[in-house]
């Protein structure tokens, strides 16, 4: 396990599981990308990193900041997992919620 603090947020990394705790004070993607680049680059043991794309784990971090500001299980989606594997159907979930950012 990796943890490291980036933008004040918390992160944790193994090698199935990245969580953001807190992740919905971050709500610029770009900045989200900068801090998976970064977390990317500081990693070097297996991780999600090695399974997904960064821009993948963007669209599930805004989906999830979005449900958090609809106030959807919001002790859930404050934080966010980027997780590896996913079933078929949670790309295209998270795609879809990350279209329009609230």
């Amino acid at each position: 396990m990796f943890n490291i603090e980036i933008q004040g947020l918390n992160i944790k990394v193994s090698k199935n599981n990245i969580n953001i705790k807190d992740s919905y004070k971050i709500n610029n993607r770009l900045v989200m990308r900068m801090i998976l680049d970064v977390l990317r680059n500081e990693v070097k043991e297996e991780s999600p990193f090695d399974k997904r794309s960064i821009g993948g784990m963007v669209r599930e971090w805004v989906a999830h900041n979005n449900l958090y500001k609809l106030g959807y299980k919001k002790d859930r989606t404050c934080n966010v997992d980027l997780n590896y594997p996913q079933k078929w159907y949670v790309p295209i979930i998270y795609w879809i919620l990350s279209i329009i950012e609230l």
